[in-house]
């Protein structure tokens, strides 16, 4: 091998480690500059609710690719679920679905949402959050995210579940799940019958009435 030659060969590789040290360099400056999507949602107005975090308070977040088809009915069953008194005690929602802020204004108006719900043209808080699903859920304490969804099939219970034993730790957890379940009894039976359901399990008497 010739001088030129043996020189050319190390100009190659000093190019070649030059160049994966620069890309090594921006994916790490990428990661860490990605902005805070809790200063994101902060900073992200509602289109329904106002979005009040509290420190105290756990959040979960719901990011939803579209409200479109399908994920339009999960979209739709996450506002009422989360709308329950047992949740907006105990933890902070957000919806937020990459759509324009006045298609989503305007499904939140027409089915009267009680959860605060954003909008997400652009897709920031979806880069942010690291969103992998169509639908995608995932959990903070203290502004830090302590959990995720992995399963995209996972169910709204699951889900629920899942994030408050991170939380809360499971036995506070199940007492918030029970607490829930309970509220919606109340909501679809009334007292007496739910009562009953309490006192003996299993389903309500044929002869009991609801409200």
């Amino acid at each position: 091998m010739t001088v030129v030659a043996m020189f050319r060969w190390k100009g190659l590789f000093l190019g070649v480690f030059v160049a994966v040290g620069l890309l090594s360099a921006w994916g790490i400056w990428r990661v860490t500059h990605l902005p805070d999507p809790v200063v994101l949602l902060n900073r992200t107005p509602s289109v329904s609710v106002p979005l009040k975090l509290r420190k105290d308070k756990p959040l979960l977040v719901l990011y939803f690719r579209t409200c479109e088809g399908c994920e339009l009915s999960w979209l739709l069953s996450w506002a009422k679920v989360l709308e329950a008194r047992t949740w907006r005690q105990t933890m902070d929602c957000a919806l937020v679905v990459r759509t324009e802020s006045a298609a989503l204004r305007k499904l939140a108006q027409q089915h009267r949402w009680r959860v605060p719900a954003l909008a997400d043209p652009k897709g920031r808080l979806e880069k942010a959050l690291g969103v992998r699903y169509d639908r995608h859920a995932f959990g903070f304490v203290q502004g830090k995210l302590v959990w995720q969804q992995e399963n995209p099939e996972a169910s709204q219970s699951e889900i629920l579940q899942a994030f408050l034993a991170v939380a809360f730790g499971r036995q506070k957890a199940r007492s918030l799940y029970d607490a829930w379940v309970r509220e919606l009894r109340l909501a679809a039976w009334g007292k007496e019958v739910t009562e009953q359901i309490e006192r003996h399990g299993g389903h309500p008497s044929p002869n009991a009435k609801g409200r």
